[in-house]
């Protein structure tokens, strides 16, 4: 039912909530919600967390990059302020696009 899960889910480092039929307060509580009642869904659904999590990271390391150097570039006078707000309007569209990715179907 989850009545009960819900300390133990909230305390919990990783909380999964499995099925659809499940209590709020339980799926509220935990981290992960499940929608089915099969375990063996556990490990594509920890694979699809790992792969946003480097999608994530590697999104920040771009744009970081991308705005540092656009910054530099435009602070030292060797790139107008114009170019240096066009780039970091095109490093913004391809951090969108690349994590717009994992939302298609089978990504």
């Amino acid at each position: 039912d989850g009545i009960n899960d819900a300390p133990a889910l909230a305390e919990a480092t990783a909380g999964v909530a499995m099925g659809a039929s499940g209590t709020a307060l339980a799926a509220d509580s935990a981290q992960v919600v499940l929608l089915d009642d099969r375990l063996a869904s556990l490990p594509g659904a920890i694979a699809k967390c790992r792969r946003a999590a480097r999608t994530v990271w590697a999104c920040i390391a771009v744009a970081t990059l991308v705005k540092t150097g656009a910054v530099g570039a435009a602070a030292a006078g060797r790139m107008p302020l114009w170019a240096a707000v066009l780039v970091d309007v095109g490093a913004l569209l391809a951090v969108i696009a690349v994590g717009a990715n994992g939302l298609l179907p089978g990504a």
